[in-house]
């Protein structure tokens, strides 16, 4: 009776270890006394075995915690490791679980199966297609060229397109030449300012220079009246036919080539007129008793500058009287 007192007495404190979270050493086996003649000997047995049971379903499963070990390969398990796990600390687990020898014998088989489950993660060649991405398309392999044998003649090249004849566009007809004397129409106003004005006067008097000391005067007075400056000249051209006006009332027309026509100078004195055009320049001779005057007109490149160069002769005049005046077309 002692004896399963005891037993109950370790039972107790075993459980109130375990429940506190507290791993302690397995308690020795106490020493049985020997067995002596006791009618309640069996009934103890049959007590102590299922206290026992209770006890084992109470320890934890600490085997299933740990981490792994060294691999050790299935099938294959030697005495130490056996007597390793049978003897390691046993920790709380709850309520339920299954005794250390059952742990100890399914320790191989837990290791086994994380083994496979390690060896599942890795990575694995497969030979299954990959999943193309959504922004590429799968590249087609391009298709290889056929061989060309080493006696096949050259590729012959392409006819060149023979050039296309551009039309020649048919020429335009020329304007019709225009007259000459038609690039005179039009009317001139004088440009040449003081400076021709004292040209004129300073011409006149080299010239009466000339003449002897008693006519002098007579002759300087008729000079400066037959070769006023004129402010406008206009030219009205029509054919061969020529219409020069100089002053109000001071009109002229003539025939290019034709005969000489009659008319009056501004002293009243008769006197001739004849039209030509000599080289691209019209040209008014005058002719009078005593004298006579020629009036060449010129114009420029552009036909707006106009040049009238005067020659004036006489029987009493040892140098003829000439100058120049220059017209802007209007």
């Amino acid at each position: 009776m002692l004896t399963v007192q005891l037993r109950r007495f370790l039972v107790c404190a075993t459980v109130l270890a375990v429940g506190c979270g507290e791993a302690a050493p397995p308690a020795p086996a106490p020493a049985v006394p020997e067995e002596f003649d006791d009618p309640f000997a069996e009934d103890a047995k049959a007590e102590v075995k299922a206290e026992a049971a209770a006890e084992a379903k109470v320890e934890p499963v600490v085997a299933l915690a740990e981490p792994a070990a060294a691999p050790v390969e299935p099938g294959v398990a030697g005495p130490g490791a056996a007597s390793a796990t049978a003897g390691a600390p046993a920790e709380a687990a709850p309520t339920g679980a299954a005794p250390a020898s059952a742990v100890a014998e399914a320790r191989p088989e837990a290791k086994a199966e994380g083994e496979k489950a390690a060896a599942a993660k890795k990575v694995k060649p497969t030979t299954e297609p990959q999943p193309v991405p959504k922004d590429k398309s799968p590249t087609t392999p391009a298709a290889p060229e056929a061989p060309v044998p080493a006696d096949s003649p050259p590729p012959t090249p392409a006819p060149t397109p023979a050039p296309v004849a551009t039309p020649t566009p048919a020429p335009t007809p020329a304007a019709p030449a225009q007259p000459e004397q038609n690039r005179f129409a039009g009317t001139f106003r004088y440009a040449g300012g003081e400076a021709q004005r004292q040209q004129l006067t300073d011409a006149i008097e080299t010239t009466v220079q000339q003449l002897n000391a008693l006519i002098r005067g007579i002759g300087r007075k008729r000079l400066t009246t037959a070769n006023p400056i004129r402010e406008q000249i206009s030219f009205v051209v029509e054919g061969t036919r020529v219409t020069a006006t100089f002053a109000a009332g001071r009109t002229i027309s003539g025939t290019l080539g034709g005969p000489a026509v009659p008319w009056t100078a501004d002293d009243g004195s008769p006197l001739t007129v004849a039209f030509s055009l000599v080289k691209g320049r019209l040209v008014m001779e005058f002719k009078a008793e005593d004298g006579g005057r020629r009036s060449v007109f010129t114009l420029d490149e552009s036909g707006d500058k106009l040049t009238m160069s005067v020659t004036i002769t006489s029987s009493r005049l040892e140098v003829p009287l000439k100058y120049a005046l220059t017209y802007r077309r209007k």
